[in-house]
């Protein structure tokens, strides 16, 4: 009896928490309406375990369990909708819920008719252990290529990439563990001929699903996404500016050519004040707001030859000079956003003024850069503001 008070516990957590992020839903980038739904469901699982156990005689205990695999495309759609960073739910998406609808209400058939004779178990199990694997497989590839591997060399842009990198690998860690219990469950079902509906030893995704639910009501920055992070956002700007995640001030000893030889006596005394005159002609100065701005011109501006400029890109810098510029417009870009740039002025205009040729190449790059599209990042600026 004691577990079945557990299961309630974790369904009224879990109906807590679905109500809170539901609420906060809206200008948090880290959740979105399928897992807001992937969570009612599970705090509903829980809940009809409760209720069938002490309302047996009343209520029917038909097996539900093959009902809750859309729990399955709810997390891959969660995965996909945060990835592309939108709140816009497509019709086309509900294509994913199909097959999840078609083998529940197969399962409900042969539990009438028995039209798959004495191997439906088996049949029934095999399906959606390759369907779940499918799935698991396809949300990790996804995250890894669009989530977790995603760096930007603007610090102030890579907190929230942290967040987003951290909450859906704390996520997605527990939510193979859920379903390596259910996939063990149903493959012990198998061996005892017999059929839980993936109830046996369900104690245990409880205990993980809590963990979640816990996890997210704990961390301020993942319930309140955008909001609870932009106070260190602003902190962070009244530092002064310095990119020190992708200069290499160690000084390189082995050189393949000799020309790179005889240029390190003259750089290395300067570089430091190099590297600043850099950052200070990209960010106060805005060099980079004229179109095609080339190596020769900004060395020019640093009043240096074109080849040493080319050393410290070569040799003192994570990235190319091309990259260093897209990302100071970009940035340039942000700050335009925020200081209400864009109430009065279109996405094109704003691309022109930070440098870029047309709009196409800025959107690119600000994807790349940011994880974010301009318009979600000004939409996100608008919902901070009217929340001071």
């Amino acid at each position: 009896m004691i577990v079945y008070f557990f299961y309630s516990l974790v369904g009224l957590l879990g109906l807590i928490t679905t109500t809170i992020v539901f609420i906060q839903h809206k200008s948090n980038r880290t959740i979105n309406l399928y897992l807001i739904l992937l969570f009612c469901l599970i705090s509903i699982r829980f809940l009809l375990e409760t209720i069938f156990y002490f309302y047996k005689n009343l209520i029917p205990n038909f097996s539900y369990f093959p009902f809750f695999i859309i729990i399955i495309p709810l997390f891959h759609l969660y995965i996909k909708n945060i990835i592309a960073n939108t709140k816009q739910y497509r019709l086309k998406e509900l294509w994913h819920f199909v097959f999840p609808l078609v083998l529940s209400f197969g399962n409900l058939l042969n539990n009438y008719y028995y039209f798959l004779g004495k191997y439906s178990v088996v049949i029934l199990n095999i399906i959606f252990v390759v369907y779940a694997i499918i799935y698991l497989a396809i949300d990790f590839l996804l995250l890894k290529k669009n989530v977790w591997n995603r760096n930007s060399k603007i610090q102030i842009i890579d907190v929230q990439n942290n967040l987003l990198r951290k909450w859906t690998l704390f996520l997605f860690v527990l939510y193979i563990a859920i379903s390596i219990r259910l996939i063990l469950t149903l493959f012990f079902d198998l061996l005892n001929s017999s059929f839980s509906a993936g109830k046996n030893q369900l104690w245990i995704s409880g205990i993980l699903w809590i963990i979640i639910f816990v996890k997210i009501l704990i961390t301020p920055e993942i319930l309140f996404g955008y909001n609870a992070l932009y106070k260190k956002i602003n902190e962070q700007k009244k530092l002064d500016l310095s990119l020190n995640e992708i200069w290499i001030l160690i000084e390189k000893t082995n050189f393949k050519n000799q020309q790179d030889e005889i240029l390190k006596v003259k750089i290395y005394d300067d570089l430091i004040k190099n590297l600043k005159n850099i950052e200070r002609l990209a960010f106060e100065e805005k060099s980079f707001r004229k179109a095609k701005t080339s190596a020769t011109e900004f060395a020019k501006k640093l009043e240096i030859p074109k080849s040493h400029l080319n050393f410290i890109f070569k040799y003192h810098c994570k990235i190319t000079f091309t990259e260093f510029k897209n990302i100071i417009k970009i940035y340039d870009a942000l700050q335009l956003i925020e200081s209400g740039f864009l109430k009065i002025n279109t996405l094109d205009a704003l691309a022109i003024k930070v440098g870029f040729s047309s709009y196409n190449p800025f959107f690119t790059s600000f994807k790349d850069v940011t994880g974010s599209t301009p318009q979600a990042y000004n939409k996100q600026i608008a919902q901070v503001s009217n929340l001071k």
